[in-house]
Order: C-alpha cells, then sequence, then structure tokens
C-alpha cells in the first residue's frame, strides 16, 4: 500500500517566544494605531517594527524553513522586512472582526500576556465555537462535510502564530476584568 495525503490550504504557522516580558519592557507607548486597525478595542499603539524583528527573527527563519518544506518549493529571499507592527491592550467587550491583513505578504500575532481569569473563562465557556471567550479563528475555504475550514486556538504567553496576510481571522471577546496583551504585525520578503 503507498497511502499518502496532501498538505491543503494556507500555511499556519506555530512558534514560541520565550522573552514576552522584555518585549513588553521595549514598548514605548506613542500615537494610537487604532486607524489603521479592523479592532473594536481602545488601546493599540505602533511597535517599533525593528525591535519587534530583533525578538522575532530566529522565530521567522525557522518560519521560512517550514514554508519551503510545506509548500515543497524554495524560498527566493530568506529575509523579511517589519512593515508594521503594533501592540494591542485588548479588554472586556473588545474584539477584532473577521479581517485580513493589508501591507504585507505575511502576517503574524504574538501573545506577550493571556491572563488566568480568560483562561479560566475559557474553559468553562459552553458553546458552539471551538476557540471561545479571548480565542482566535482562521477561516479559508467553505463550510462543507469532510472539510476544515476553521483553525481555532486558545493562546498562551508566549505563542507566536505566521500566516499568509490575506488569511482572514477573527478574535472573539470576552467577559473576565481583565487585560489581554498581543502584538501584530505586517512582513514582507526582501
Amino acid at each position: 500500500m503507498n497511502d499518502r495525503y496532501y498538505f491543503w490550504g494556507p500555511l499556519l504557522y506555530h512558534s514560541t517566544i520565550l522573552n514576552c516580558d522584555e518585549i513588553l519592557k521595549d514598548f514605548k507607548e506613542g500615537p494610537s494605531f487604532n486607524e489603521n486597525l479592523a479592532g473594536i478595542l481602545n488601546y493599540q499603539f505602533s511597535y517599533d517594527p525593528a525591535v519587534f524583528k530583533h525578538h522575532t527573527y530566529n522565530n521567522f527563519k525557522n518560519f521560512f524553513s517550514c514554508y519551503e518544506m510545506y509548500y515543497n518549493k524554495k524560498l527566493e529571499y530568506r529575509d523579511h522586512k517589519i512593515e508594521s507592527s503594533w501592540i494591542n491592550f485588548m479588554k472586556k467587550g473588545e474584539f477584532n472582526p473577521p479581517h485580513i491583513h493589508v501591507g504585507g505578504q505575511f502576517s503574524c500575532v504574538l501573545y506577550l500576556d493571556v491572563p488566568n481569569e480568560l483562561k479560566e473563562e475559557n474553559k468553562k465557556y459552553k458553546g458552539t465555537d471551538q476557540s471561545g471567550p479571548g480565542g482566535i479563528q482562521f477561516m479559508y475555504g467553505e463550510d462543507r462535510d469532510h472539510n476544515i475550514s476553521a483553525i481555532n486556538i486558545f493562546p498562551n504567553t508566549g505563542d507566536l502564530l505566521i500566516f499568509p496576510a490575506n488569511l482572514r481571522h477573527v478574535v472573539y471577546p470576552f467577559k473576565s476584568n481583565c487585560t489581554r496583551i498581543s502584538m501584530s504585525a505586517n512582513i514582507n520578503l526582501i
């Protein structure tokens, strides 16, 4: 028997960053970034792209290797430029509606702080949404039998997700009285 299966759809890469406290320390509050984003959040600020690249450089090197394996093709360029990066302070009732990112070939989200209150709320959630309060859902393709059209993730502190910028995703609201801190960036190969 010569069984095999095929990778299908976009690559969603999951990695971990250990120095979240250092990344937060490097944040210098500047002007609001809200006007550039889809999120229904009050506190979203620009983050220095060079500092973001410094903290995530090795993760992106690993992503490029994974990309080549997943798509079975060599990347012409193996370096990247962070076109924009920002930090999100998500509070009770806030959310990101279904959206894509513009301004780059790839995007990412890095979770700097996922509070215990939110983890407990998510564990107790009863409903049909598989990512639950504070979770992120990536959507691709059509909903059909025998087809995976969504990936649901409830993140942990340090999780880094890298994906094609045009991959639709949504971040669900939560009820806990806490702040979940994440960062996102738009990236181009150079």
